[in-house]
């Protein structure tokens, strides 16, 4: 299986801790592998601000640091006009279904994130998620303990 592995926020952010507890630590080596083997792993735009903001707020300099070095050694993906488009279709859409993910005044990172995913034109893409129920309304989604 050599699908490409897509990072939100809740496990990027576990990654950029420097010296992190006994679970952000295995995330780290797990993406270790992941690379190692070849596999895509890649930051979409959307996650890079979702993390890096917090990490700004909170003057985690060390983090931060990690973070820089995790979207130049992992494959970065900018935000595009048309995935910024097919977001708010995406947006509208769930909303109209009455299964919305965020408060109607929220920007809705997951809408972007899928957006951004959906855009990379890989259906076999996954999204590693705290929060799959939200993200796999749109694409693959699951948490990284469950991907090998």
């Amino acid at each position: 299986m050599n699908d490409p592995i897509i990072l939100d926020s809740g496990p990027l952010g576990l990654a950029t801790h420097p010296k992190g507890n006994e679970r952000a630590e295995a995330l780290k080596q797990w993406i270790d592998q992941r690379f190692a083997e070849g596999r895509r792993v890649i930051i979409p735009a959307i996650v890079d601000y979702e993390v890096r903001r917090e990490l700004i707020l909170a003057r985690l300099l060390p983090a931060l640091g990690r973070l820089d070095l995790l979207c130049r050694t992992l494959e970065f993906v900018k935000l595009s006009p048309e995935a910024l488009q097919h977001a708010a279709e995406l947006w509208a859409n769930v909303r109209h279904q009455g299964r919305s993910t965020a408060d109607r005044h929220a920007l809705d990172g997951d809408c972007i994130l899928a957006a951004q995913v959906i855009e990379l034109n890989k259906p076999d893409a996954i999204v590693v998620t705290d929060n799959a129920t939200h993200i796999a309304r749109f694409v693959r989604a699951d948490t990284w303990e469950n991907i090998i």
